[in-house]
């Protein structure tokens, strides 16, 4: 376990190192400036007893703040999982760390530990800023927000985890490609489960059972929705427990893979 600790100490202080936080800092002023003008709109809205229109326009911005912060943090999911190997080996690093009696999986779990602890802190501070406009509209979502903002963290979790698991076999350029790849085309064969085409509906259904689920509709919007009426907890709950597991099930494949693999310093 003490190495694992160790190697994941060091990951987290290596992104540190990367200047992240200039991108943290950029992000809060960009959606400062982008909130300033639209609070001032609202309450010129509420003043004129658009009520309606003025929950419309808080909701927007809502979602506006964490779903910058939320794409910041996925864009460097992508980026720290596809290159926690290569980033060792052209440092060099990895040869000093499996040179001692470190097994290979211990060191993938500990890169692994190391980017979740980032990306989950990072995160973090952006659902903090998130209720901070929440408080500042008196805004009080659904439980379902919460549940919305619980299940990003997982889907942090899992594509972090399949970008790694790419990077084991793959180099990093194609790695983080294909991530995003996979990102974008999970939507578009969702809508092709039902194709007429069996050439087109098979493999969308292979695909389909293959990836994890996707919830029904946007939880953080039907969250901050007031005439919500019996949210299916359970559904979405289980959605975000299977996204979990398979970004665990991801690393344990992950670990399988790197342990076979041949290591080429140049």
């Amino acid at each position: 376990m003490r190495p694992i600790v160790d190697i994941a100490g060091n990951t987290f202080r290596a992104i540190l190192r990367n200047k992240v936080l200039y991108l943290a800092l950029f992000l809060l002023i960009l959606i400062v400036a982008l909130t300033a003008l639209p609070f001032a709109m609202v309450r010129l809205v509420g003043e004129a007893d658009e009520q309606d229109l003025a929950r419309q326009m808080q909701g927007n911005i809502i979602m506006r703040t964490f779903g910058m912060w939320y794409t910041a943090t996925l864009a460097m999911a992508v980026f720290l999982g596809a290159t926690a190997i290569s980033s060792e080996v052209s440092a060099r690093t990895i040869v000093t760390v499996l040179a001692k009696p470190v097994e290979r999986w211990r060191f993938l779990t500990g890169k692994w530990v190391g980017i979740q602890a980032f990306l989950h802190l990072f995160l973090a501070f952006g659902t903090l800023l998130t209720a901070g406009v929440l408080r500042l509209f008196d805004v009080r979502p659904s439980a379902l927000f919460w549940l919305g903002i619980l299940g990003s963290f997982v889907v942090v979790t899992l594509i972090s985890s399949l970008a790694l698991l790419l990077a084991t076999c793959t180099s990093p350029v194609f790695a983080g490609g294909a991530t995003v790849l996979l990102g974008l085309i999970t939507p578009v064969i969702g809508r092709a489960v039902d194709n007429p085409s069996a050439w087109l509906r098979w493999p969308a259904q292979a695909y389909y059972y293959l990836a994890p689920a996707r919830a029904p509709g946007s939880m953080l919007t039907q969250g901050l929705q007031v005439d919500l009426l019996n949210p299916e907890y359970s559904l979405y709950a289980g959605v975000i427990a299977e996204n979990l597991l398979y970004g665990l099930g991801l690393l344990v494949l992950s670990c399988a893979l790197f342990t076979f693999r041949e290591v080429r310093v140049r």
